[in-house]
């Protein structure tokens, strides 16, 4: 199986653009995913002054993607049920209109071997179809158990975000915000455009390992976003430049997440923790790049 994975194959096997159009309709819902509450009218209500699209959406148009990247063209044969979402980098460019249409163009940077499982990593950019704007970069690192040593390289060539451990300091947290997700939070984000049956269907959640279906990754990431916006960016879709974020452990819908924050000059280091498992870190080696 492991000659089967052709990486310099895989990298020049081209790129995949998907258009993809959005409302003011499809931001509402996203932040509803991610948590928004009914009084924040500027995330929920269209007509709101200052109504805004929160920056991780950014990954909405990247996901699709990302996700019509043909992995069979270069992959053996997997479970789909066997892919998790490692890491994710989203990188801001411009603020996300409330409405239009996004060119998002996917390309695979290198696979690696992890021993137990391959590392797929996937660049997006994302461009206003309208003006040729650049809005958001964004990288994914896609850990398939059971498709590691196949003997390629462990680590990124690149000076890469992915490549490095952002610890949190000792000290207590600079701030910190909760946030008690639904036993549906998982059916409402996946509306969203991430439809793997693991996040919804138990019976191919058990096929993955997990005897429920678990909450997407890129739902505690966009909760963990929201805090960081809302505690040191006042809101400020135009100060939110960079996150990146190590999924560690599961999250299950129904949980309280609590996002702890350090300020650290023009980063806030961060990370998740689940509340009903207090030991539990589902969200590591984090931080957000704002400007002040």
């Amino acid at each position: 199986m492991s000659s089967q994975i052709d990486v310099a194959g895989a990298r020049e096997k081209g790129v995949n653009t998907t258009e993809t159009t959005h409302t003011p309709r499809d931001a509402i819902l996203y932040a509803l995913g991610v948590g928004a509450k009914r009084f924040e009218l500027d995330l929920v209500y269209e007509n709101a002054s200052g109504f805004k699209v929160l920056p991780t959406y950014a990954v909405v148009p990247a996901f699709a993607a990302m996700w019509e990247k043909r992995f069979n063209d270069f992959l053996p044969k997997y479970n789909p049920m066997m892919l998790l979402h490692g890491e994710q980098l989203l990188t801001l460019h411009s603020a996300i209109p409330s409405s239009g249409t996004i060119f998002s163009t996917a390309r695979v940077i290198d696979i690696l071997d992890k021993g137990k499982g391959a590392a797929v990593i996937v660049s997006v950019e994302s461009k206003d179809k309208d003006t040729g704007k650049l809005i958001a970069t964004a990288d994914f690192n896609l850990f398939i158990r059971g498709l590691g040593g196949f003997g390629g390289r462990k680590n990124l060539e690149l000076d890469h975000p992915f490549s490095r451990n952002d610890e949190v300091p000792t000290r207590d947290p600079d701030a910190v915000a909760e946030t008690k997700t639904t036993e549906e939070q998982a059916v409402v984000y996946r509306l969203s455009g991430d439809v793997n049956p693991l996040h919804v269907d138990p019976e191919e959640s058990k096929k993955g390992g997990f005897d429920v279906p678990i909450l997407h990754g890129l739902c505690t990431f966009g909760v963990a976003g929201k805090a960081v916006l809302e505690k040191f960016c006042d809101g400020d879709v135009t100060k939110f430049k960079q996150i990146k974020v190590r999924f560690s452990k599961p999250v299950f819908p129904g949980e309280t997440l609590r996002t702890e924050m350090w300020r650290e000059k023009n980063k806030v280091l961060f990370q998740v923790r689940v509340v009903d498992r207090p030991d539990v870190i589902a969200i590591s080696s984090a931080y957000v790049e704002i400007e002040d």
